[in-house]
């Protein structure tokens, strides 16, 4: 980013706040009622499309004011994780719980 943008340490530091803060947000506030409205499957895809429209931007970005764009799309990448892991854990009995929450860690 320094070489990319031209951007100084406080800038990438204020940055990764926004990124920090972008995605308190969404795992806060946005994925309950998201999953609750759309369900599951569906927050998952729209989850993925977020994350594939925030890896384009950060990748395409020409500024820094572009990049930080992608910042809110790639914090709506945060509703696939938990979309998949309720999916998921669903389709196995309860004394595989454990092997399915370790395995998704690794």
């Amino acid at each position: 980013m320094m070489y990319r943008y031209g951007w100084d340490a406080r800038t990438v530091g204020l940055t990764m706040a926004g990124v920090g803060i972008a995605a308190i947000v969404v795992q806060g506030g946005v994925i309950g009622p998201a999953v609750k409205r759309f369900g599951e499957r569906t927050a998952l895809i729209v989850g993925l499309c977020f994350g594939v429209a925030g890896f384009a931007t950060f990748g395409l970005a020409p500024t820094g004011p572009v990049f930080w764009l992608g910042i809110p799309l790639m914090a709506l990448w945060g509703l696939a994780n938990p979309s998949v892991q309720g999916l998921m854990s669903r389709r196995i009995g309860p004394h595989q719980q454990g092997q399915l929450q370790g395995a998704m860690r690794a």
